[in-house]
């Protein structure tokens, strides 16, 4: 296209038709030069639509499982929050960085049926040399983070775009998640905000005043709350004692809790983004 409009300029620089083209030439020659602004103009939306478009804010999502309290339903949480992205029909991987590589065994007992999405474990200088690659080939990359406070929580916390602090409905639980809550705090501000982070209630009993008021006290700690939340459910233990998730055969309301935290993360990612 370039040397063509050349062509078509004199010294003057006004168009003027080049010396020996013939009409059928010329026609070629615009419907060559259409094609190709066309094109450009084509890949250029394209550009613009994968960058921008609202529904992106769920895609190349790193969201880290954290909580340093033992029993807080961490790793059942990080398991089946990646069956929920993946049911949604997302290319996910679930990192084990967990030392008691509970989501590694879990991913390898069936080894004829395999989860719906990859299962891998990695530790904290390979997340950090291998995020930028992991982020190219994955939509949603779930990490089960240690259940202890080290230096591979916080290299979780650095890569994360969403950080999900499970927690059980006890004083315990709650006085235990400070340490995680204020990390996550301590690396917000540093970097205006990022990674958006938040509590979700795990294993609680319905309609309990203490669930209400765990809740609230979570909230003292900095961090929102999620509306969603896991509850005692024997479907969770079942299903992991098979291999599966919670999404693996028939409805149940521990499908359709897990289904609310995948979208209501999805729904906190995009608001950021539409702030942005």
């Amino acid at each position: 296209m370039g040397w063509y409009l050349l062509l078509l300029r004199g010294r003057s620089g006004r168009l003027r038709e080049p010396a020996g083209v013939g009409q059928k030439q010329k026609l070629r020659l615009h419907r060559a030069c259409t094609a190709v602004i066309c094109t450009a103009i084509f890949l250029l939306l394209q550009v613009c639509i994968t960058r921008y478009h609202p529904a992106r804010a769920s895609i190349m999502t790193v969201i880290a499982v954290c909580n340093q309290k033992g029993g807080s339903g961490k790793t059942t949480v990080a398991i089946n929050l990646a069956g929920a992205f993946a049911e949604a029909g997302m290319a996910v991987l679930l990192l084990d960085m967990d030392p008691q590589g509970s989501a590694l065994d879990w991913g390898s007992i069936q080894p004829a049926l395999p989860p719906p999405f990859q299962v891998a474990e990695i530790d904290r200088s390979q997340l950090l040399r291998q995020a930028r690659a992991l982020r190219r080939e994955y939509e949603v990359i779930v990490i089960d983070c240690p259940a202890k406070f080290t230096d591979s929580t916080s290299a979780a916390i650095r890569v994360a775009d969403f950080v999900l602090v499970p927690v059980q409905p006890s004083p315990f639980d709650v006085w235990a998640s400070d340490a995680v809550t204020g990390l996550v705090r301590t690396r917000q501000e540093s970097t205006g905000g990022m990674p958006l982070a938040a509590c979700v209630i795990s294993r609680a009993i319905n309609n309990t005043s203490l669930q209400r008021s765990i809740g609230s006290a979570l909230e003292d700690y900095g961090l929102p709350v999620l509306r969603s939340g896991t509850t005692q459910r024997v479907a969770y233990a079942t299903t992991a004692a098979q291999g599966k998730t919670v999404f693996e055969g028939r409805a149940t309301v521990a499908r359709r809790e897990m289904e609310s935290i995948r979208d209501e993360i999805k729904e906190m990612m995009h608001g950021a983004q539409s702030e942005a």
